[in-house]
């Protein structure tokens, strides 16, 4: 009876000092151990790209998406270069490389897009756009085309220098429109 009851105890113990991850088509995890009393801690090397696995309760896994995802930068009262505001978006679409997500998170953590991409593409846009009128960002597609072009190739230079396992995918400039006041006029 003793026996049974340690036994059950231990069981107990066992599983409750366990957690699992597990992933969905398109994400990868990675598993950041914490250990408390002894081992080595930091990022395993290797991914977990289908299934589920058991891990101790003091290790994190983080999950990425390895699909292509699309990131929007909305400009408001924008200052093009003729002193006009506008208001457009902008759109970034990068995908993580596969297997690649331990780099990702031990170099640039789970927020790599707002820490290391976000703000050079939000200056790379405003710079680009303001040395344009109005009338070409709202009317003429041919610079828009240009500017995308342009911050495509400075974005892909940009994940290559710092070494971000991203794949740039493409550079979208949505329909720039001026204040209702600017219309009226």
């Amino acid at each position: 009876m003793i026996k049974t009851i340690f036994a059950i105890l231990i069981s107990i113990f066992i599983f409750s000092s366990c957690s699992s991850v597990s992933v969905e088509a398109g994400e990868e995890a990675v598993f950041i151990e914490k250990p408390w009393f002894f081992g080595d801690g930091g990022v395993e090397a290797e991914p977990l790209t289908q299934g589920r696995e058991w891990c101790a309760l003091t290790t994190d896994g983080i999950k990425f998406k390895v699909i292509p995802m699309t990131y929007t930068e909305t400009f408001d009262d924008m200052m093009t270069d003729d002193n006009t505001p506008v208001d457009f978006s902008a759109y970034l679409k990068m995908r993580v490389i596969s297997g690649q997500t331990p780099v990702l998170a031990s170099k640039f953590g789970t927020d790599w897009y707002t820490n290391s991409v976000q703000p050079k593409f939000r200056a790379l846009v405003r710079d680009h756009a303001s040395s344009y009128k109005m009338f070409d960002l709202t009317s003429n597609r041919e610079v828009l085309s240009v500017i995308e072009k342009q911050i495509f190739n400075q974005i892909t230079q940009l994940s290559k220098d710092l070494g971000l396992p991203v794949e740039v995918m493409s550079v979208t400039i949505g329909a720039a429109t001026p204040p209702d006041e600017v219309l009226e006029e």
